[in-house]
């Protein structure tokens, strides 16, 4: 797809999810519907497990266009939307705007851009749509797509089948690393035990993304988050931009274990965290043999 491709309206998913479920009779303004319709869409378990985009089923009228599609965001995000349906790339997202910056930032993309290891889609740059400092979730206020699938994976949880053969393969690992290190401290042990999970962590993620935010412009390292269906973070690292080079990371979804290797587990995923607890689901046995060996 070119980037002035037209885009028929009511063609993408987001927007048939707006048609279908506006209330024209709603108190609420255009822009307070819309925003919690598209909380509701990302959050849907309804959403089609195919994100191919497809003729619109609801045609809109020229006032839904005007009224909810039109003001939402323009033809060229609409684009961009439109490509992320079926592309593996992630989005690398600007959230950072200064003039004296300008120059370090085109550094980075310039040559991805032109050896097209960056498509025209992938990289959203404009400070009038996002500035957003450090809220960095705004973007998906205006572009749900961000959300994923990527590699063509559903946008829902992983199948529990898939989760507990990487779960049992995990406390294989992690029985086998706590031998080697039988004199690690209970600190250390949680941490052993997060980065031996991480292919089970890997498995939940559906989509990974690369922020250029106030830090990455002070350090000279992007923001890389890996983020599973609800937009959690389950990994995070920075990276270095002169010294990894953004298209080596974003390059393909199926990247090598070396980036993951070198990233920190989210908060929410830690062994005591939010979503750590049930997705590592360490049993007595599992904790005890790991109490002895850290005492």
């Amino acid at each position: 797809m070119a980037d002035d491709d037209p885009v028929f309206w009511g063609s993408l998913a987001a927007e048939q999810y707006l048609l279908a479920n506006w209330d024209g009779l709603s108190r609420e303004s255009p822009q307070q519907q819309r925003s919690r319709l598209i909380q509701n869409y990302l959050d849907s378990e309804e959403v089609p497990r195919e994100w191919a985009v497809a003729t619109a089923h609801i045609e809109p009228t020229s006032i839904q266009i005007d009224t909810i599609l039109r003001p939402w965001r323009p033809d060229t995000l609409r684009r961009k939307a439109q490509a992320m349906f079926t592309e593996e790339t992630p989005i690398i997202l600007r959230t950072h705007y200064q003039p004296e910056e300008e120059e370090k930032f085109r550094n980075w993309v310039a040559e991805p851009l032109l050896s097209r290891r960056i498509p025209w889609w992938a990289l959203l740059d404009d400070k009038n749509m996002f500035d957003f400092g450090a809220d960095w979730r705004r973007i998906y206020d205006l572009m749900p797509e961000v959300a994923g699938p990527m590699g063509g994976q559903s946008r829902r949880p992983p199948d529990h089948r898939e989760i507990d053969y990487f779960r049992k393969e995990f406390k294989k690992d992690l029985r086998a690393q706590m031998k080697i290190n039988p004199n690690k401290q209970m600190k250390d042990s949680f941490c052993i035990i997060a980065d031996v999970a991480l292919r089970l962590q890997r498995a939940i993620t559906v989509t990974y993304i690369l922020i250029a935010d106030q830090e990455a412009f002070e350090t000279g390292c992007l923001w890389l988050l890996y983020l599973d269906c609800y937009r959690n973070i389950v990994r995070e690292a920075r990276i270095d931009a002169e010294k990894v080079g953004i298209s080596e990371i974003t390059m393909h979804w199926d990247q090598s274990m070396e980036l993951w290797e070198h990233s920190n587990i989210g908060e929410k995923y830690r062994v005591g965290g939010e979503l750590g607890e049930s997705l590592y689901q360490l049993n007595e046995g599992d904790l005890e043999a790991t109490l002895e060996m850290s005492s």
